[in-house]
């Protein structure tokens, strides 16, 4: 069965915004210093809520949609919605496991995330290491490479098949959290563009 897909034939459009004036670069001691505590304090962020862009670019899909993501915990919903109209996708976690609802009645469960959005979207990315790829660190015990900009800051990701560019940071509070990325897998481009940071306790 064929399903409404948010993507298709939607421009792919890229947000710009004034670059911030560059900050004084740290030297190398300094870099991995600050690595080490802005890891340690953006690791203590557990939930939140972000409201941005989503572009994706593939071999089959060229568009952009809202992005809506609440989580607290291991609890999450992510909703997807797609412009002129074309319905809204919501995928969570439920006390059962994982759903996707959409348009036209659409109702899908699987084991995992990813299995739900290649369903339901056409395409996925690794939401257990998005998680953490959006606070600007890496997946925890997994193997993986990464570089530094000159705050200390991850620069480069490459993780779990996918290579993950953070672009800007904003200051949210007393953290250091990503403005915008990018993340390139095997046959897709991911863009995020982060309109609003909320956090909270969780």
């Amino acid at each position: 069965m064929n399903y409404l897909n948010p993507f298709i034939l939607l421009p792919f459009l890229l947000v710009s915004a004034c670059s911030p004036l560059p900050e004084k670069e740290l030297d190398a001691e300094q870099q991995a210093a600050k690595w080490l505590s802005h890891k340690q304090q953006v690791q203590s962020i557990s939930a939140w809520q972000i409201n941005g862009r989503v572009g994706i670019k593939s071999e089959e899909q060229n568009g952009t949609a809202s992005l809506f993501w609440w989580q607290q915990g291991n609890k999450f919903e992510m909703r997807i919605i797609a412009p002129l109209g074309q319905g809204t996708y919501i995928l969570k976690s439920t006390k059962l496991g994982l759903e996707m609802r959409g348009p036209d009645d659409l109702w899908l469960t699987a084991t995992t995330p990813e299995e739900l959005m290649e369903k339901g979207l056409g395409w996925s990315v690794d939401l257990k290491g998005l998680r953490y790829w959006i606070r600007g660190i890496p997946l925890p015990d997994n193997e993986h490479e990464f570089s530094l900009d000159g705050q200390g800051r991850m620069s480069t990701l490459m993780q779990s098949g996918f290579t993950i560019d953070i672009q800007r940071y904003e200051n949210i509070a007393q953290y250091a959290l990503p403005k915008k990325m990018k993340i390139v897998g095997q046959a897709m481009e991911l863009k995020l563009i982060i309109k609003e940071w909320q956090l909270s306790s969780s």
